[in-house]
C-alpha cells in the first residue's frame, strides 16, 4: 500500500517489506520526480555494493527490418558517456575489484541512461562482439530450437523475430541500404529508453537516507518520455495456422525430445494465487501415479517437465517437455496420448485444497528460512520483479508465497490444455521423410505440417478419457512424507564464527568432519560423503562402469527422492576419479530418512536389463554429443586427459562403452563397494551426536572393508619439464562449426609450495583484466576469452582460453604478443596499483559468506584459503616479476607450455590478420584502424617472441604421458591432529 510519505521531492512508496526471519536488511521503495521507481537496500554486513537497472526493452521491440538492435544498443550505451568518455566505467570497477566506492560507481552508471555517446569508433567493435556471441551459439541445439519455436510462431506477434542479432542483419544489410547504423541506434534509444519504464535497485552498507540522497542526485536527470507500458494483449502467439501442427526437427547433437506447447492465459495479475503452479506441480510430478512414473516404467521417457512461461506481458505459453528413449521416439504418439489422459484425470475433479495447502505450506517454510543471495543476484532479480506492477511493493521479497487457493483460475488454465489448442515438436536426427524447410537464422532443418486427422481424433478421445479408459497406474499424488515439521533452531550469540570444521572421528575406516552452524541459524544442514575407492577410475572401462552404476542408482531412486526434492530436501550422487560423492542438503528434519534410502539404493541396486539398456543408451549419447558441444566447452576434457594421471576423454570412453554388459556391471559393483574409506562433512543445524549417528548409519549400511590411507589412490599430474613447448591438435567433429578454440597452458610447477601458489593466484588476478581487454575488447579475437589459474593435483597452471573464427596458430601468436607487452606493463605498475591487486585478491579469498551452502563449499578448502591470504600479503612486485620471467614469459628458457588447438572444419572466410584491413564505411575504417593500432601497439614489444622454442607436437598421448614424470601426490597442508575434537559435546 502506498504511504503518504515524502522526503523533499522524493515520494516514499513503502518502507515495510514482508521479510524472512533471517533478513536483517532494511528496504525502502521510492519514486523520483522523473517517475523512476527505486528499491534501496541497506545491508550492514555486505562486502559488495551493487546496483541493477531493468530498462524493460528487449528483442520484442526490435524494428522489423533490423533484428538484433536491442542487443547492440545495450552494448553501445556502455561505451562512454559525455561526463565519462571512453572505457572509464570498467576501469573504475576493475581497479577496486568489486569494492569500488558506491557513489562513484553510481555516478558513472547513471550517465549511461542520461548522456550515452554512441561513439562511432566503438560501433564496429561492439557489432563484432554481438556477431561473435551469435556465432558462439549457432550450433547450440537449445538456441536453435528456441529460435525455431519463435520463427514458427504467428507473424502477427513479435515473438516471431530474431532473439539475438548478428553482423549481417545489423551492419551489412544497412550498409547495402546506405543507412547509418549509429543514427538508427540513437533513434531506437530515444524511442524506447525512458525512465518511466525503468526500475532501479541499489544495495549498499550506507544508511537508507544516504542511499536515497545519492540516487536522487544522480538519477533525477534520466529523461522521462512518458512512454506507454509495453504489453501485447490480444495478439495470438500461436494462431490458427500454427495450432494443431507437428514439427519434426533435425538437431546438431543426438537428441530425442518431445515438446508440447499450449497457448495459455496471462497470469501477471494473479501473483497472490499463482494458479499455473498448481498445474505445473501436478503434471511434472515424478512420484508414484504420475504421468512421468508411468511413462518411465514403459521405457518411453527419462525426463518430463511442465512450465507456464510468460513470453512477454500479455503472452504466455504452457510447455510440457520430455526426453524420449529410443523406444519412446518410436512411440511418441503414445507418449502424447498418455499425457492427455493424465490431463483428463485432472479435469475430472475440482482442484484439491489439500494439495494447494501443501504447496502453500512448503512455499511459506522456504520463504521463512530463506538465506541471503549474493548482492548481484539480489538486485538483478528484484529489478526484474519490480516491472510487475501488480505485485504490492510490500511483497517484493515474497512473491513466491501462495496466499490463496484459486480454483476458478486453475480450471481456466486447465481448460487451455486441450488438443485443439496445442502443437508439438519432435526432435531427432532420424526422420522417415524429408526435412523440407530451413529456419532463416540458424539454418535448422525441419518439417512443419498439420497433425493428421486420425491422430487428432485419438488425442480428442484421450483428452476426454474416463477412468475406465485410462492406465490404472496413473493417479493423483499422495501426501508428501518429507514436508518438514521440526523447524527449531537454538540461536546463540557468537562473536567469531568458527572458520573450519573439526575432526570428531578419524581412523582407517572413516573421517568425520563436523561444524554446528554458528552464523546463519536456519533449520537446514549439509551432509557430504566421499566414498574413496581404489578401483573407481583405474581404467576407462572402470570409469564407465562407475558412471553407469551411479546413473542407475539415480534412476532407481527418482520416484522416491522427488517428494523430498519438492519439500526442500535435495540429494545428488556422482562419480569422481577417487570414488563416489553423495551430497544431501536442505531442511534437516528428515535428512537421515533420505540418507538411509539413498545408501540402501547404492548398496542394494537391482540392475535390471531394461533399465540398464536405457541408461547405457543415455550415457552413449552423452559421450557422443560431447563432440558437438561448443569448442570452449570441450577443451577442458582434453587438458585433463593430457595433464592428469588418470583422466579419460569422452572419445576414449565411447570406444569402450559398447562392450559393457549388465552382467559386467553386476560383477563390478561389489568390487566398487567392497573396500572403501569414508569421509564425511556434517554441517548446519545438527549436533555432534547427530554427526556421529550419521557416520554410524553410513558404515552400518554400506559395510565396506577398510581402506587404510597407505592404500588410497594418489592424485598426481604430469610434471612438464622446464623449457618445453608441447602442442596437441584435434580436429572438431561438427562439420558445421566455424569456431576454433585455443587453450594456452603454462605450468608453474608444484603448488605444494604455498608461496608459489600465492604467486600464481596473484599473477592471475593481475593478468585477468588486461588479457580480456587486449584479446577480446581491443583485438576482437572472439566472444569467449578467459584467463585463470588452475590446479591439477599438485601442479599449478595458468592458462588463456580463446574461442574464435581465427585459426589457433594466429590466436597463439596473439597470446605470445600479449604476454610480452604484459611484462613491460608489470614493470611500469605502481606500488599503489600492485597493492590494490593484492587487496582485491584477498577480498575474493575471504569474501563474506552469504548462506550455509557457501560455507559448506568453503569448508572443503578451509585451510588452503587462509594460508593463501597470509602468503599473498607478504608478496612484493619483484616477486611477481621474477615469477613471470621464470614461468610465464614466452621467451623464458625455464618455461613449460602446453597448447591445445581444437580446429574447426567449417570456415566463415575470416583470414586472421587480414580480416580487418578492408571496410566500406567511414566509421568502419576508423574502427578497423583502431584495432590494427592496438595490434601494432602490442607487436612493438614482441621482438623477443621469435626466440620461443618450436612446439613439439603430441602424436600419441599415451606414449607422451609415459615419457614424462609425475608430480608428487597431494598431501594435507597441516597435520590433521590440529583439527581433532573428540571430546566436544556441541
Amino acid at each position: 500500500m502506498r504511504e503518504a510519505l515524502h522526503s523533499g521531492s522524493v515520494e516514499h512508496l513503502s518502507d515495510k517489506m514482508e521479510k524472512s526471519l533471517l533478513d536483517d536488511r532494511l528496504y525502502r521503495v521510492i519514486q523520483l520526480p522523473n517517475h523512476l521507481e527505486i528499491l534501496l537496500i541497506h545491508d550492514p554486513d555486505t562486502d559488495k555494493a551493487t546496483a541493477a537497472m531493468d530498462v524493460k526493452v528487449g528483442s520484442f521491440s526490435d524494428p522489423d527490418d533490423l533484428p538484433g538492435t536491442t542487443d547492440a544498443v545495450e552494448l553501445f550505451c556502455f561505451m562512454g558517456t559525455k561526463k565519462y568518455p571512453g572505457d572509464e566505467y570498467s576501469t573504475y570497477l576493475t581497479k577496486y575489484d568489486d569494492k569500488a566506492p558506491l557513489y562513484g560507481a553510481l555516478d558513472r552508471f547513471s550517465q549511461f541512461f542520461i548522456q550515452p555517446l554512441f561513439l562511432a569508433d566503438t560501433l564496429e567493435r561492439e557489432l563484432r562482439a554481438v556477431d561473435s556471441e551469435y556465432k558462439k551459439i549457432l550450433q547450440s541445439d537449445a538456441w536453435r530450437l528456441m529460435q525455431l519455436s519463435r520463427s514458427t510462431s504467428s507473424d502477427k506477434h513479435p515473438r516471431n523475430n530474431l532473439a539475438a542479432g548478428n553482423y549481417q542483419c545489423l551492419r551489412e544489410i544497412l550498409v547495402s541500404w546506405g543507412v547509418n547504423f549509429r543514427k538508427r541506434s540513437i533513434e531506437f534509444y530515444k524511442a524506447y529508453y525512458s525512465v518511466n519504464r525503468m526500475k532501479l535497485v541499489v544495495l549498499g552498507r550506507e544508511p537508507l537516507q544516504e542511499l536515497e540522497s545519492w540516487v536522487q542526485e544522480l538519477f533525477s536527470n534520466v529523461p522521462n518520455k512518458n512512454l506507454h507500458r509495453l504489453r501485447w494483449d490480444g495478439i495470438p502467439v500461436l494462431d490458427e495456422p500454427e495450432l494443431m501442427t507437428q514439427i519434426f526437427v533435425k538437431p546438431v547433437m543426438e537428441l530425442r525430445l518431445l515438446n508440447i506447447h499450449f497457448t495459455y492465459p496471462d497470469e501477471e495479475d494473479l501473483s497472490a494465487s499463482h494458479p499455473s503452479r498448481y498445474l505445473e506441480h501436478m503434471i511434472r510430478h515424478e512420484g508414484p501415479g504420475s504421468a512421468f512414473a508411468y511413462l518411465k516404467e514403459l521405457g518411453l521417457v527419462d525426463y518430463l517437465s511442465a512450465e507456464a512461461s510468460a513470453q512477454c506481458p500479455g503472452t504466455t505459453l504452457f510447455y510440457i517437455e520430455t526426453r524420449l528413449t529410443e523406444k519412446g521416439m518410436q512411440q511418441y504418439r503414445e507418449v502424447i496420448k498418455i499425457i492427455f489422459q493424465y490431463i483428463a484425470m485432472l479435469k475430472e475433479s475440482p482442484p484439491l485444497a489439500w494439495i494447494s495447502d501443501e504447496m502453500s505450506r512448503l512455499a511459506e517454510v522456504e520463504f521463512k528460512f530463506r538465506q541471503k543471495l549474493p548482492p548481484s543476484q539480489t538486485v538483478s532479480g528484484l529489478a526484474q520483479l519490480m516491472q510487475k506492477a501488480c505485485i504490492p511493493r510490500e511483497h517484493l521479497l515474497s512473491p513466491s508465497l501462495i496466499r490463496k487457493l484459486d480454483p476458478e483460475n486453475i480450471e481456466r488454465g486447465l481448460s487451455h490444455l486441450r488438443p485443439d489448442n496445442f502443437r508439438f515438436v519432435v526432435v531427432d536426427q532420424q526422420f522417415l521423410g524429408d526435412w523440407n524447410a530451413t529456419e532463416k537464422w540458424y539454418e535448422t532443418e525441419y518439417k512443419l505440417e498439420k497433425i493428421p486427422e486420425d491422430f487428432m481424433q485419438e488425442l480428442s478421445a484421450a483428452g476426454r478419457a474416463p477412468v475406465t479408459e485410462r492406465p490404472s497406474k496413473v493417479h493423483l499424488p499422495a501426501v508428501k512424507e518429507f514436508v518438514p515439521q521440526r523447524l527449531e533452531v537454538k540461536q546463540k550469540d557468537v562473536t567469531d564464527p568458527a572458520r573450519y570444521p573439526t575432526l570428531i572421528r578419524h581412523d582407517d575406516s572413516i573421517r568425520v568432519w563436523f561444524k554446528k552452524d554458528d552464523q546463519f541459524w536456519v533449520p537446514k544442514a549439509n551432509i557430504k560423503l566421499f566414498l574413496r575407492s581404489p578401483v573407481a577410475s583405474v581404467t576407462p572401462m572402470n570409469t564407465i562402469m562407475t558412471r553407469l552404476y551411479v546413473d542407475l542408482v539415480e534412476d532407481s531412486l527418482k520416484e522416491y527422492t522427488y517428494n523430498a526434492e519438492i519439500a526442500g530436501l535435495n540429494y545428488s550422487i556422482s562419480e569422481s576419479a577417487q570414488g563416489l560423492n553423495i551430497e544431501i542438503d536442505g531442511f534437516n528434519d528428515k535428512m537421515s530418512v533420505l540418507l538411509e534410502k539413498v545408501l540402501l539404493g547404492v548398496r542394494d541396486l537391482n540392475i535390471k536389463q531394461e533399465r540398464f539398456n536405457v541408461v547405457k543408451e543415455k550415457v552413449r549419447k552423452a559421450y557422443k554429443n560431447f563432440d558437438y558441444r561448443e569448442p570452449y566447452r570441450q577443451i577442458d576434457a582434453f587438458s585433463r586427459m593430457l595433464i592428469s594421471e588418470r583422466s579419460w576423454a569422452p572419445f576414449e570412453m565411447l570406444e569402450e562403452l559398447p562392450a559393457v554388459t549388465a552382467e559386467d556391471l553386476r560383477s563390478y559393483s561389489p568390487e566398487l563397494l567392497r573396500q572403501m574409506h569414508i569421509e564425511i562433512l556434517v554441517h548446519g543445524n545438527l549436533y555432534r551426536e547427530d554427526a556421529l549417528s550419521i557416520a554410524e548409519l553410513v558404515e552400518s549400511t554400506l559395510r565396506p572393508h577398510r581402506l587404510p590411507e597407505a592404500q588410497w589412490p594418489p592424485r598426481r599430474a604430469i610434471a612438464l619439464p622446464s623449457g618445453v613447448n608441447y602442442l596437441y591438435e584435434r580436429v572438431l567433429k561438427n562439420p558445421d562449426n566455424v569456431n576454433h578454440c585455443l587453450e594456452y597452458i603454462i605450468s608453474v610447477g608444484s603448488i605444494s609450495d604455498r608461496v608459489q601458489r600465492a604467486k600464481l593466484l596473484l599473477f592471475a588476478q593481475i593478468a585477468n583484466e588486461p588479457c580480456f581487454n587486449t584479446l577480446r575488447t581491443k583485438e576482437q579475437l572472439g566472444y569467449i576469452v578467459n584467463s585463470e589459474a588452475s590446479v591439477y593435483a599438485t601442479v599449478g597452471t595458468w592458462c588463456i582460453l580463446v574461442q574464435s573464427e581465427r585459426n589457433c596458430k594466429y590466436l597463439e601468436e596473439r597470446c605470445d604478443a600479449f604476454l610480452v607487452k604484459l611484462e613491460r606493463d608489470l614493470r611500469a605498475m605502481t606500488d599503489e596499483t600492485f597493492e590494490e591487486h593484492k587487496i582485491g585478491l584477498i577480498n575474493k579469498r575471504l569474501g563474506k559468506l552469504k548462506n550455509l551452502g557457501q560455507e559448506a563449499l568453503r569448508f572443503w578448502n578451509h585451510i588452503r584459503i587462509y594460508c593463501d591470504v597470509e602468503n599473498i600479503e607478504a608478496l612484493a612486485k619483484k616477486d611477481i616479476l621474477e615469477f613471470f620471467n621464470q614461468y610465464i614469459h614466452p621467451s623464458s628458457p625455464t618455461g613449460a607450455k602446453l597448447s591445445i588447438h581444437l580446429i574447426a572444419q567449417a570456415s566463415t572466410g575470416v583470414s586472421a590478420a587480414a580480416e580487418d584491413r578492408t571496410a566500406t564505411e567511414n566509421n568502419t575504417n576508423a574502427s578497423t584502424f583502431n584495432v590494427e593500432q592496438e595490434i601494432i601497439a602490442v607487436n612493438e614489444h614482441e621482438a623477443s617472441v621469435s626466440s620461443v622454442k618450436a612446439p613439439v607436437k603430441i602424436e600419441d598421448v599415451k606414449a607422451w604421458k609415459a615419457s614424462l614424470c609425475l608430480s608428487v601426490a597431494a598431501n594435507p597442508v597441516r597435520d590433521l591432529s590440529e583439527f581433532d575434537d573428540f571430546g566436544s559435546k556441541l
